[in-house]
């Protein structure tokens, strides 16, 4: 299916063991970022899906805070700002070695 179609919410299935599918959600730094994909969270469960989420955030402790009050499961990266300036490329190259591998 391409990337700019919607995916029906009935092919979302389950892990074959029975599991929930893990849906990752990606964004942090700020809570403009973190809160979207919490509403995403609650409304595929309002939507009667059982899916696990897991976010993906940076290591600022707003991150931490927002989703442990959220009783969410996340994992904190070392992520960098991408930045187009060739100093800051390393900064930027070595967190996504770092998030990656």
């Amino acid at each position: 299916m391409p990337h700019d179609q919607e995916v029906p919410v009935s092919n979302i299935t389950a892990a074959p063991d029975d599991r929930p599918p893990v849906v990752f959600l990606a964004g942090g730094g700020s809570g403009g970022h973190i809160f979207p994909n919490i509403a995403i969270a609650n409304r595929l469960a309002e939507l009667g899906l059982t899916i696990e989420p897991f976010f993906m955030v940076s290591q600022r402790p707003l991150d931490a805070r927002i989703l442990k009050q959220a009783n969410q499961d996340f994992a904190p990266l070392p992520v960098k700002p991408f930045s187009s300036n060739p100093l800051k490329m390393f900064s930027f190259y070595s967190a996504y070695r770092q998030s990656v591998y």
